[in-house]
């Protein structure tokens, strides 16, 4: 630009979370569906404790075996490949979004794209909680700042995470901003750390971002609850909704590290290692800007069809079994170049 020209300055704060370098657990003890093991007949977890490749095999135990069904990638039997070094495996620090994309959050992107982009990015969907974002750019208020982004497609979150100049998280970050670093993996664990979960069902308030959950120990949106109070109808509640000044983790629904709606809410969308286009992926950050059609441009990146893509988390209308931090049912699922009730996005960023 140069240097007497007029520019308007919009400053966008997102929250973010800080994940150390350190040695982590992936899978819990292959009890979740396509949970990663150490062999065939091995259900140890695997034990991520360096940057390096990870060479994949269908040994029999003591390595990094890869177990699958129809929607979570490579086959079980057999299959044989090398995880590059250059993949983000967890092992490093990175920095993730502490919350889902929020309906707040993905208006203010829509509005400082161009006429093209914004059409390419807009979501003409309705209900289950999403709002009908009726008007123009600049003037679209019929929706939930604080609710999570239901609607997502993958090239809806990986837009956003370009022009924030953030990346896709991995399904293996995934698990190490869940779990922590050396913790034990428990069997069929939440996010949170245990087996308990109470799914939300009474709203308090206005939906205005200070609304709370008067459900008993209520800590996750999940099971295709229909919401009394509030909005009511089911869909996904705002960010943070069962974080108070004095919750503890597993009341608030966190994360090790204080992630929150990693189970649960809206599904998350990592890079899988289900596929060789997953496995391509080598963690670039956004650059802070998109294509001209609306598109993230980002090298080594899964493109416009999704491919080496895939869903972890769970979400408001699955069952509990889908929220499980190793859970992989959908870990490669290549239904992503549309936009549904259940997606949502979140995304990283490393040095």
């Amino acid at each position: 630009m140069a240097d007497d020209a007029t520019v308007d300055v919009k400053v966008f704060a997102i929250e973010m979370v800080y994940v150390p370098q350190g040695a982590f657990y992936a899978g819990d003890n292959a009890t979740s569906t396509a949970s990663f093991k150490q062999g065939s007949s091995d259900n140890d977890p695997w034990y991520i404790q360096n940057s390096d490749a990870i060479s994949v095999t269908n040994a029999e135990a003591d390595g990094f075996y890869y177990v699958s069904n129809s929607n979570a990638g490579e086959n079980a039997t057999g299959s044989e490949f090398t995880i590059p070094a250059e993949f983000p495996n967890g092992f490093d620090a990175l920095y993730c979004m502490k919350y889902e994309i929020s309906q707040g959050q993905y208006v203010d992107f829509l509005n400082t794209l161009t006429g093209t982009q914004d059409a390419t990015r807009y979501m003409t969907e309705t209900g289950y909680r999403h709002g009908t974002w009726g008007g123009s750019q600049g003037s679209r208020t019929s929706y939930r700042s604080d609710r999570a982004c239901n609607y997502l497609s993958w090239m809806d979150g990986a837009a956003y995470a370009d022009w924030a100049g953030l990346r896709p998280m991995t399904e293996l970050e995934f698990e190490k901003a869940c779990r922590g670093t050396g913790a034990q993996p428990t069997d069929y664990e939440y996010a949170w750390g245990n087996q308990t979960i109470t799914a939300a069902v009474t709203i308090s308030g206005t939906e205005d971002g200070t609304e709370t959950i008067t459900t008993s120990g209520a800590n996750c949106c999940c099971n295709n609850q229909t919401f009394t109070g509030g909005d009511a109808g089911p869909g996904p509640l705002r960010c943070g909704i069962f974080a108070t000044a004095s919750s503890t983790r597993q009341e608030s629904g966190a994360s090790y590290y204080g992630v929150m709606e990693m189970s649960g809410n809206v599904w998350e969308q990592p890079v899988t290692l289900g596929n060789a286009t997953g496995r391509a992926f080598t963690g670039t950050n956004g650059n802070g800007a998109i294509d001209a059609s609306g598109n993230a441009d980002a090298a080594n990146w899964p493109s416009t069809d999704a491919v080496g893509a895939g869903f972890r988390g769970g979400d408001w209308c699955y069952g509990e079994y889908h929220d499980h931090v190793s859970a992989r049912y959908y870990a490669a699922y290549s239904d992503m170049t549309y936009r549904s009730r259940h997606y949502g996005f979140r995304a990283v960023r490393t040095q």
